[in-house]
């Protein structure tokens, strides 16, 4: 291709009337040849060739992938090729280069670092050829290796699941194996190990599941087995690019098959059989023969119902005295239990490069469960209980199993059940580890809570976990509804639905007499023919990994532990294969006792000492070092929930000074509140360039993990984006929104954020300011339109110490609405009586649950963390008879870092509450059924009582927009306000009221006090205020002295400082 350049001489005259020759380009310097070099999965190189016009000043490279354009400006200086990269991978993008050029009053400068800069006024050209570049594929993510079991003499059977993240497709998969050999010394890393692997390279299949059969192997083994994804390159060939390892799994492998074969009961010799075989055979089949005659004509007579001969259930006597695990040692043979004052330090050793610490205590435990444990599972592996196993590899050790009781006129195989029992803290068979039920185990899963005098169940896991069944429903579906299971009468009394977990109350009874004919002079009654379950029921457990913050498990498992009355059996502990989860919960509730005893602890001890009475307890890493850390936080926080009789003298505890360090303990619980640091990480979207000014204070703004998402707009940045947080609240994980005060720029952001989310209450806590704190909605006889809806004003009421507005957001597509109440109460929480907001807001959200509470102020700071914790902390009150502000302080810090400025911010919770409890006034949040407590007592079974539950099964309700009910769609439509602070939506069809009111029950307004000081971002000091809340009453002086007697001890306790695995199922 050949180039031609026209020059044309211009002439200017100068001031004396010489003439400048002045060179104009004919042809603009467009950029040809646009290449791509060096593709990668996120990168490519970018080269083109260009003119040497000496106008040229730079480049204008744009780069389009599907809705997406990107465009970068670079100078002559920074001349081709060009690196881009964050690109996506095996994703199509056209490319094109424009030039730029100087003309008359352009050019290039120099910016503040001296580097050349393009003006933005040059001149573009045409723009070059596009091009099309591919990327290529990157590495696979890790898959999960579920299974790994002995399969015959010399093979081991694997199964693992295709990784989550992938591009375009998972080609091979690489199976490593090697002979296990454990070094005392430093764990050496996989990755320089692999020369000590074998190597398999099998040829990926299209389903998510995957398995294999290595043959091959050598006798009484233990094989170490990873598997590893690989994708190929479509850039390069014979190239791949492969994923992480999976986690190691152990498997030893016997000497011969699996299961021991059946020995003949003729010896060896295959010849003649002798005459006394011969007649012993006859006699045996004659004595076979009267046996079922006479067993037909017993059952004829006698029909044996369900029933024991000794008339009471059967008790299991566990072994005298005490389990001998606490002086176990550690890995290395040093002292295995620490003292509660060096856990900190101990915990910060094992978590010391990379973890390596918790990789070698864990792979001592796996080889010890593979090679010294030699545990038998017979009854696990009989033909007739193989489909009584959720999972195939998941066994009960024949030494620890439940055996149920038999029944009379079934096979001897009828007393078993998966299920073991466990050891805790100085006592045998504390627990019982067993799997989630299957349908056909529900009836011997209810005969084994009978037969074991059980008051406890404890279930961590949901009933489906990405789309899997993990376990089945063994109980009755509706509240007051009954269910029999074989002889076992089930009745679901009641049901508390909570952020983390559900609380059930069951009660069951067995059906003694059915009238049949039974053998009445062998049968006796029952001791006692009713008894009341708790079922805790733990739904906030990720489907992968273990929970982000460990003081919701401690709270769930202190509460549930301690409900076991002194007289009551195990506590029955299951997941989905009753072994991960499970464990975990069995350890640390194990720990927490031996803290509480001994002031100190023996994690890795114990899990050994368990591990032989259960396998693969404690079934990952990840939840090994999950017990540790929740220990840790258990002995820096102590117990956090306060009683509701305690509340008021804990208080004078919080400002008790430590003799030693000098500090109270109001002060070290601020610390440990605010002692999550976050990273730039997690703060990915709020620092993004176009989402900066969508934040009126940098240091409040959500943790992405809690951030509230809105619905992208295609091609434009950070449209999903708004400075609002998720907050827990006590009936569910996101029960509130807390955000900032709208600005200009935000305000449309704001309504799509309740139209996506389903929000029908907002609490406005920040005054209103033409400037700086704006109307953001339609005042009377305007609507506010956007792309997908528009929102309509309604009505509006002011009353002393707070105003409604009322709106309708209704959809430009359908006939959907959204009714709106913003509750404006500017004077929180300077007004007398603060606690009538709160039963104000409580009233009218009631009567929308499926939304979250969307309360802002100012900054989305301490005012509206404030009202989301105490509206959390009264209905604490209410249903567990005890308040957590420790624990709600903490999460809330967690999700938007910066919501609690000083100390004086956690005392006023306190004050707050306890002002609630010593004035003796009702509950503000109280329902209006009758709700009591669940207890927990140490000397009888616990209490029955529980409040009805909302219907949300997992804590966190799925919000469900309204089909419009009253054809607001026309201007005659309104909400007029009717007797009795209702109101109804009129029309000209019909009317329908909604119950909507606008001041407190019983005409009662919110007064305002006469001291009302502002609110800002920096420090909003709600605790100069407290005291105008309610008035504050004191203590009995002997009262105070025992409960400060009683609680003081906490002081000496603070320091400065599974998803299970998948098997294969049935």
């Amino acid at each position: 291709m050949t180039m031609f350049l026209f020059l044309l001489l211009l002439m200017k005259l100068c001031d004396d009337g010489a003439a400048l020759p002045t060179p104009v380009s004919l042809v603009e310097p467009v950029p040809m040849n646009v290449r791509a070099l060096d593709v990668s999965g996120d990168a490519l190189s970018l080269t083109w060739d260009y003119p040497p016009v000496e106008e040229l000043r730079g480049f204008r490279i744009f780069i389009e992938h599907e809705d997406l354009k990107d465009v970068k400006s670079i100078s002559t200086s920074e001349s081709p090729p060009l690196n881009i990269s964050h690109l996506e991978p095996y994703s199509l993008y056209r490319i094109w280069v424009k030039g730029l050029y100087e003309v008359e009053g352009s050019g290039s400068g120099s910016g503040e670092d001296g580097t050349q800069e393009v003006k933005e006024d040059l001149r573009e050209t045409e723009k070059s050829d596009s091009i099309q570049v591919h990327t290529d594929v990157k590495a696979p993510g890790i898959p999960l290796l579920s299974n790994a079991s002995c399969y015959g003499t010399n093979q081991i059977w694997i199964s693992w699941s295709r990784p989550e993240k992938f591009t375009k497709t998972i080609d091979t998969y690489l199976i490593y194996y090697r002979e296990f050999v454990y070094k005392d010394d430093r764990v050496t890393s996989f990755q320089n190990s692999l020369d000590f692997f074998k190597q398999l390279e099998v040829e990926a299949g299209s389903g998510d599941e995957e398995s294999f059969i290595i043959e091959g192997l050598e006798g009484k083994t233990t094989y170490a087995i990873r598997v590893q994804a690989s994708t190929e390159s479509i850039v390069f060939e014979n190239i791949s690019f492969r994923g992480d390892f999976s986690q190691q799994m152990l498997v030893y492998l016997p000497e011969e098959d699996c299961e021991e074969p059946p020995v003949s009961p003729f010896g060896d010799e295959e010849g003649e059989l002798s005459a006394g075989m011969i007649a012993g055979t006859i006699f045996s089949a004659i004595f076979l023969l009267l046996s079922v005659v006479g067993f037909v004509l017993w059952r004829q007579y006698f029909k044996a119902a369900y029933y024991y001969l000794d008339g009471d259930p059967p008790r299991v006597v566990a072994p005298v005295g005490i389990p001998d695990w606490e002086g176990e040692p550690g890995p290395d043979g040093e002292k295995g239990p620490v003292m509660v004052d060096d856990f900190p330090s101990h915990v910060t050793k094992l978590h010391a490069d990379s973890d390596i610490g918790f990789s070698k205590e864990y792979d001592e435990i796996q080889k010890y469960s593979c090679t010294i444990v030699n545990a038998t599972h017979e009854h696990s592996s009989h033909p007739d209980n193989k489909c009584k196993n959720r999972y195939l590899n998941i066994v009960a050790y024949d030494h620890s199993r439940v055996q149920l009781a038999p029944i009379s006129g079934y096979k001897k195989t009828s007393d078993y059940i998966n299920a073991n029992y466990i050891d805790g803290f100085q006592k045998f068979h504390s627990y019982i580890g067993t799997q989630g039920p299957l349908d056909e185990t529900f009836d011997a899963y209810w005969r084994m809570i009978w037969e074991q005098n059980v008051y406890v169940i404890v279930m961590i896991t949901n009933l489906m976990e990405r789309g899997r069944r993990k376990c089945d429903l063994y109980w009755p579906k509706e509240v007051n509804s009954s269910e029999v299971y074989g002889h076992i009468e089930v009745h679901l009394a009641k049901e508390e639905v909570m952020a983390n977990y559900t609380i059930r109350v069951m009660k069951i009874k067995h059906l003694k007499d059915t009238g049949e004919k039974v053998n009445t002079l062998r049968k006796k009654k029952w001791a006692s023919s009713d008894r009341e379950i708790l079922q805790y029921h733990y739904t906030s457990w990720p489907d992968h990994g273990v929970p982000a913050h460990p003081l919701p498990v401690l709270s769930f498992i202190r509460r549930s532990s301690r409900s076991n009355p002194p007289d009551g059996g195990p506590i029955i502990v299951h997941c989905s294969a009753g072994v991960g989860r499970t464990g975990t919960y069995i350890v640390i509730d194990a720990m927490l006792q031996q803290i509480t005893t001994k002031y100190e602890l023996n994690i890795f001890g114990f899990l050994r000492h368990i591990r032989g009475q259960r396998n693969h307890l404690v079934q990952t890493e990840e939840q090994y070092v999950f017990i540790h850390d929740a220990l840790l936080e258990a002995t820096r926080s102590c117990i956090t929930e306060i009683p509701k009789d305690k509340i008021v003298n804990f208080i004078d505890i919080l400002m008790k000074k430590d003799i030693i360090s000098k500090i109270n303990l109001l002060q070290r619980q601020f610390k440990l509140i605010t002692s999550f640091e976050p990273n730039d990480f997690h703060f990915m979207s709020s620092r993004k360039s176009y989402n900066v000014s969508k934040c009126r204070d940098s240091n409040l703004i959500p943790v992405e993990s809690f951030r509230v998402a809105l619905s992208p707009k295609p091609g434009v940045e950070g449209s999903d984006f708004i400075n609002a947080t998720w907050l827990h609240g006590n009936s569910k994980l996101r029960e509130f929104v807390i955000t900032q005060h709208p600005t200009a720029e935000t305000k449309e952001e704001f309504w799509s954020m309740l139209w996506d989310h389903n929000a029908q209450t907002v609490v406005l806590l920040s005054p209103i300011d033409s400037d700086e704190f704006p109307v953001f909605w339609p005042t009377r006889d305007e609507e506010f339109d956007q792309e997908c809806f528009k929102v309509r004003f309604i009505e509006e009421a002011i009353h002393e110490g707070h105003s409604t507005y009322d709106l309708v957001i209704s959809s430009r597509h359908d006939d959907y609405e959204l009714e709106v109440r913003i509750i404006h109460c500017p004077d929180w929480p300077s007004l007398t009586r603060g606690f009538a907001v709160l039963k104000l807001v409580q009233d009218w959200h009631l009567e929308y649950q499926d939304g979250p509470l969307v309360v802002v102020d100012k900054c989305g700071g301490t005012d509206a963390g404030t009202f989301c914790a105490l509206t959390t902390l009264c209905k604490q009150l209410e249903t567990d008879n005890a308040i957590d502000v420790y624990q709600v302080g903490k999460l809330y810090h967690n999700a938007r870092p910066g919501l609690w400025k000083t100390e004086e911010d956690i005392m006023h919770m306190y004050k707050v509450m306890a002002d609630l409890i010593s004035s003796n006034i009702e509950n503000p949040l109280h329902g209006d059924e009758s709700s009591s407590y669940i207890t927990t007592t140490t000397q009888a079974a616990p209490a029955m009582a529980i409040p009805t539950s909302n219907g949300n099964i997992n804590g966190s309700a799925i919000p469900e927009r309204r089909h419009s009910a009253s054809d607001c769609q026309s201007s005659s439509c309104s909400l007029s306000k009717s007797g009795g602070g209702s109101s109804t939506i009129t029309n000209n069809n019909k009317d329908t009221a909604v119950n909507r009111r606008h001041s407190l029950p019983g005409g009662t307004p919110l007064l305002e006090s006469e001291d009302s000081s502002s609110v800002n971002c920096e420090g909003n000091h709600l605790h100069d205020h407290h005291h105008n809340i309610l008035s504050s009453s004191s203590s009995s002086p002997s009262s105070k002295k025992d409960d400060e007697d009683g609680m003081i001890d906490i002081l000496q306790h603070f320091d400065d400082d599974d998803d299970e695995k998948t098997h294969l199922t049935k």
